[in-house]
């Protein structure tokens, strides 16, 4: 069974053929690592929709091989561009189509906690006077 594979509705896979009679073979990360051929899978229920975009929710925790991102005013929430960016496994694979630097949002709370230690730091490293 698939889901014992840990392959379910929402899974992530990479088309790796297109086959006649509009068959295709994905590749599909698992707990056993990556299954390609070998095990034949059909689709009955749904068919594969072929997406050139997922969410910043879907990919975080995820680290991909390349990203593409848009940096624009559909990130709403502190935090998404920093998911969005740091997805890519390597900097030379990542992509901006759009760099609104209005995009790039941080948590009030976490920058004032930043300031906090920073300022700490800054009094533990100062020279004392005597």
């Amino acid at each position: 069974m698939l889901s014992e594979r840990g392959i379910s509705n929402g899974s992530i896979g990479v088309i790796t053929n297109l086959l006649p009679d509009d068959e295709v073979e994905a590749a599909f990360p698992t707990k056993d690592g990556i299954q390609t051929n070998g095990v034949e899978y059909k689709r009955v229920q749904l068919p594969i929709i072929n997406a050139f975009a997922l969410t910043i929710h879907k990919v975080q925790g995820l680290s991909l091989p390349a990203v593409t991102v848009a940096l624009n005013s559909n990130i709403f929430a502190d935090g998404q561009a920093y998911v969005a960016l740091s997805r890519g496994k390597d900097l030379e694979q990542v992509y901006l189509t759009h760099c609104d630097l209005d995009a790039i949002k941080a948590d009030p709370e976490a920058i004032a906690e930043y300031e906090r230690l920073k300022a700490k730091a800054e009094q533990l490293h100062r020279p004392h006077s005597q």
